[in-house]
C-alpha cells in the first residue's frame, strides 16, 4: 500500500482531469451531419475565437443550414493582477479555453446545397487561428 506524506496540503493527483479529457478520442469522427471542419494543428481555442467562427458560418448559411459546435471550453487560465506580490494563492480565473488536438472536428454543418457550405467554410477559415480542412461523410 502506498504511503502519502502526513502533511495538511498534500495533493495526490494534481492533473488527473486534464489527462482524462485530453485522451478522449470521440471528437475525431462526424456524428450528426454530413460535413465537418477539422483542425490540422494543436491549439488552445478560447470562447471568443469559437464564437466568431460560429457567427461567420451562421451569417453565410442563414436558414439554409444547421451548425453544431462539437468542442466545449472546459479548461481555465488563471492569472494574478499586475500589482500583486508573490504568494497569496493562485489568482482569479481569467479565460476559459478548450485544448484542441490535431484531427478534432470543431464544427459540423448540414445543408442541402454544397455551394453555401463551401462558401461559408472559406470565410470561416480566414478567421480561425488554426489550420483546418473540410471533411465529408462517406457512406
Amino acid at each position: 500500500m502506498k504511503q502519502f506524506p502526513n502533511h495538511k496540503f498534500y495533493k495526490k493527483n494534481h492533473l488527473v482531469i486534464y489527462k482524462k479529457k485530453s485522451l478522449n478520442r470521440k471528437n475525431f469522427r462526424l456524428k450528426f451531419n454530413n460535413i465537418g471542419i477539422q483542425s490540422k494543428s494543436n491549439i488552445n481555442l478560447n470562447y471568443k475565437q469559437l464564437d466568431s467562427g460560429r457567427k461567420i458560418l451562421k451569417k453565410n448559411l442563414k436558414k439554409k443550414g444547421n451548425i453544431i459546435i462539437r468542442v466545449n471550453p472546459w479548461a481555465v487560465k488563471n492569472k494574478k493582477s499586475i500589482g500583486m506580490r508573490m504568494g497569496k494563492g493562485k489568482g482569479s480565473k481569467r479565460e476559459w479555453f478548450c485544448p484542441i488536438k490535431k484531427g478534432t472536428i470543431v464544427y459540423e454543418i448540414y445543408s442541402k446545397n454544397f455551394f453555401f457550405i463551401k462558401k461559408s467554410y472559406l470565410k470561416c477559415k480566414k478567421k480561425m487561428p488554426f489550420v483546418s480542412k473540410m471533411v465529408n461523410l462517406v457512406f
